[in-house]
């Protein structure tokens, strides 16, 4: 491996066949420490996740898991999901059938999916002992290509959107037209109308030509083209039927289907759709770029900060010193005297009750410095921690 690595200095090392053995057994940490602390490629190299049993899901630049991973959401760390075109074997068949073999639908949506909720999809084929590859499986690799191609806008340097998903089903990509002043290793785009492109993969077709996308605010400056051959759009209508509670129902029924770049799966670009926070989650007053959410529970500042990036991968708890103005608090609780909301710092743990700036407390060390019923309605009542 470390010849491997001085000889060819690779971008990704992707390590397999490691089983039931331990990594110890695998000499797998020794390995790792040189690749990250002296190799040639220390400051560069990506690794997965597959280095002795109990590794998988757990140690990697990013994650595996198991073959055929695909979570369907949203995670806090990068992944892959890694498929094969033969659904029975890795390597090459002499006795496979066409059953046997995805579809390009099935490997279209699963791409889809894949780069919708932050993965990367990897797509195998096994190949005979001279280096070839069965007809069927190049009908079906050409296939694919041939949609990446038209649609690489939608794939490439993408990123999911607060949304991953919507009926149909649906699965969104999403680009920013600058990236000023974002955290380059966000997990997602947020949703800003003048700054955002969604992409939606539409991967059943609708009976009734008209695509349903829920998630989707429309604005006056808001459009939706369909991806088509040569780098060609065509502008689609749409409206607001009231069932789908302001979102949008796109008609493709004026669109030939000659004009569809592939029978299996079709891709609408939308442009300055609204302003939106992610899901359960609720637009700043002070801060055009911030979202909030209330996680009605007692929790310790660890576990609160858990519980926020569970609600949005992402998400942390927000600091005393940086967050917002009084009257952010005051426009989202209205001074309810039985409603807390926790900010904080990770080192010492304060707290801002009902969002008088004098009464703080430090539940680290329980020191309070507000009266004794204050206390019992703390001690009592669920905190609103804000994240």
């Amino acid at each position: 491996m470390i010849d491997l690595v001085t000889n060819y200095q690779p971008d990704v090392i992707w390590s397999d066949g490691d089983w039931e053995m331990s990594s110890e057994y695998w000499r797998a940490q020794e390995f790792l420490a040189w690749l990250y602390n002296d190799s040639p490629v220390k400051d560069t190299v990506v690794t997965n996740d597959r280095w002795g049993s109990g590794a998988a899901c757990h140690h990697g630049g990013y994650y595996t898991c198991q073959d055929h991973f695909l979570p369907g959401q949203l995670q806090q760390r990068k992944w892959e999901d890694c498929d094969t075109l033969d659904k029975r074997s890795w390597g090459f068949r002499r006795n496979i059938v066409i059953d046997d073999v995805l579809t390009a639908h099935d490997a279209i949506t699963r791409l889809a999916t894949a780069i919708s909720t932050g993965g990367n999809y990897l797509l195998n084929i096994g190949p005979d002992s001279n280096g070839k590859i069965l007809t069927l499986f190049e009908e079906r690799l050409n296939e694919i290509g041939q949609f990446v191609n038209t649609h690489a806008d939608a794939i490439f340097a993408t990123k999911p959107w607060i949304f991953q998903n919507d009926s149909g089903p649906t699965w969104y990509t999403s680009k920013l037209r600058s990236t000023t002043g974002f955290d380059p290793y966000r997990l997602y785009n947020p949703q800003q109308q003048n700054n955002t492109i969604i992409y939606a993969f539409v991967v059943t077709w609708p009976d009734d030509n008209l695509v349903n996308l829920t998630h989707i605010m429309p604005t006056a400056q808001t459009t939706v083209n369909l991806f088509s051959f040569n780098n060609q759009t065509i502008s689609l209508p749409y409206t607001q039927p009231p069932a789908l509670n302001g979102g949008i129902q796109v008609n493709i029924s004026s669109v030939p289907n000659s004009k569809f770049p592939s029978s299996d799966v079709f891709v609408l670009k939308i442009e300055y759709a609204a302003d939106q926070c992610p899901m359960n989650f609720i637009k700043s007053n002070t801060n055009s770029r911030a979202c909030y959410s209330f996680i009605n529970a007692t929790l310790d500042w660890a576990s609160a900060n858990a519980a926020c990036a569970k609600a949005a991968p992402g998400a942390t708890l927000v600091s005393i010193g940086s967050a917002f103005e009084n009257s952010e608090v005051d426009g989202l609780i209205k001074g309810s005297n039985n409603a807390y909301i926790g900010l904080q710092y990770q080192n010492n743990n304060w707290a801002w009750v009902n969002g008088d700036t004098s009464a703080y407390r430090n539940w680290a060390n329980g020191i309070f410095n507000i009266n004794f019923l204050e206390l019992m309605h703390i001690n009592s009542l669920p905190l609103f921690w804000m994240g």
